[in-house]
């Protein structure tokens, strides 16, 4: 034997046969070919050997391991996942290469390639978080979040300036992110560590979260869309990326999603070029970007104007005429100075409010609204449960008795006045 455990000994059939490599039949039928003249010795040790070699090296391989995105992936899984040519496979079992070479080969889909990491200024050639673009307003919050989540969604937040990768517990601690990001970056990074399935308990996909509704499918469609331009499907529970073929099989994709993905119709465009404003795919997105040559990371190139800042909030200032202050369109409302078509369409030129479903890795789900223009969140379900607001105000917005505009208001006010 050129390795295992009887590498270099000399060993008896006999003690072989004892051991547990060859099953009782066939040890038998060797027996038995041997004596009737249908094999000669010869012939029985190259197919002890044979057998001896193979089950040696499936064993190796389920104890060679390879860094996955949260766990370690067995050589094994890999061959499984046609992720990794079992010849290969062998090599290393052998000892005819190494670990090291097998995840230089594999690490399209252990790791895949780098998503947007942040913004590279092209006037003072500077590297920016998106985080930190969203706080010096070069990106537009809602246009910041789709690209914290992709982020999150494709294995990790990422520093370009340190050259991190950070889960989002660590880049919340880090400071890399906002903490009030954190719920909303949590279900994204379910598209890698996997989401809960509500009525068995076990873990789903991105995509079979979509199919079951955890996920909305507009929302889940652009971080699906965001894996795929990074190097391939998440299978959370295999850790890796996956072929094509092979998330087919899983029912972890369809060809469906995969004709709709690739023909770019418009509500596949999620993600926003922030030189243009012009509504793109991540994968268009990606195309638009430059390779930080110090870290291999993907940086969208900002061509900054003359002015300081590429965000311009539409805000109508109205004046109480009782006291001669300024004040809100909602306290204009619910004064009596504005009527309701008008008070919506004033509410609608500085908000874009968008109620969402959040799901944590927990299982747990909560409605939020956000507004897209300003990046303001609030947590419906948790005023609910500190009473800050009462069931019959969600209950009047649930049944279109008031527009989102007008809940989100009260909601606002209610808060605040906590």
């Amino acid at each position: 034997m050129t390795f295992g455990r009887f590498a270099g000994k000399n060993v008896s059939l006999k003690d072989i046969f004892d051991s547990d490599f060859i099953d009782a039949e066939t040890r038998e039928k060797l027996i038995d070919d041997y004596k009737s003249g249908k094999i000669s010795l010869a012939d029985v040790v190259a197919i002890v050997t044979k057998i001896i070699e193979a089950k040696e090296r499936t064993e190796a391989k389920k104890n060679l391991w390879c860094r996955g995105f949260r766990r370690q992936v067995s050589v094994a899984q890999l061959v499984e996942s046609q992720v990794l040519d079992d010849e290969v496979a062998n090599q290393l079992a052998d000892g005819r290469t190494s670990i090291q070479e097998v995840t230089r080969l594999v690490k399209r889909y252990l790791e895949g390639t780098s998503s947007i990491a942040g913004l590279y200024l092209e006037k003072t050639k500077e590297k920016v978080s998106v985080s930190n673009a969203i706080q010096r307003r070069m990106l537009k919050p809602e246009s910041g979040m789709a690209l914290l989540e992709a982020q999150a969604a494709t294995g990790f937040i990422m520093n370009p300036v340190s050259n991190e990768k950070l889960t989002v517990h660590e880049a919340v601690e880090k400071g890399v992110v906002q903490k009030e990001s954190r719920d909303q970056l949590l279900a994204a990074e379910c598209a890698v560590t996997g989401y809960k399935d509500p009525h068995s308990g076990g873990v789903l996909s991105l995509f079979q979260a979509m199919k079951k509704g955890v996920v909305s499918k507009d929302h889940g469609i652009h971080l699906l869309e965001a894996q795929i331009a990074t190097g391939g499907i998440i299978d959370p529970q295999a850790s890796h990326r996956l072929p094509t073929n092979v998330a087919y099989s899983r029912g972890l994709f369809d060809e469906e999603m995969n004709k709709t993905l690739v023909e770019g119709k418009e509500f596949t465009k999620g993600f926003f070029d922030p030189n243009t404003g012009e509504k793109v795919t991540y994968l268009d997105l990606m195309k638009r970007c430059i390779t930080d040559p110090d870290t291999g990371l993907y940086l969208f190139v900002l061509r900054q104007s003359k002015q300081t800042s590429t965000v311009v909030q539409k805000r109508k200032i109205i004046i109480d005429p009782d006291v001669g202050k300024e004040m809100s369109v909602y306290e204009a409302y619910e004064k009596g100075l504005l009527g309701k078509e008008q008070y919506l369409k004033l509410s609608a030129d500085e908000c874009a409010w968008e109620e969402r479903k959040v799901t944590l890795p927990d299982g747990t789900t909560y409605s939020t609204l956000v507004d897209k223009k300003s990046g303001k969140c609030y947590d419906v379900s948790k005023a609910l449960a500190e009473d800050k607001i009462k069931g019959a105000l969600v209950e009047k917005y649930n049944s279109g008795a008031i527009s989102i505009f007008e809940f989100a208001d009260k909601l606002s006010a209610a808060l605040n006045a906590q």
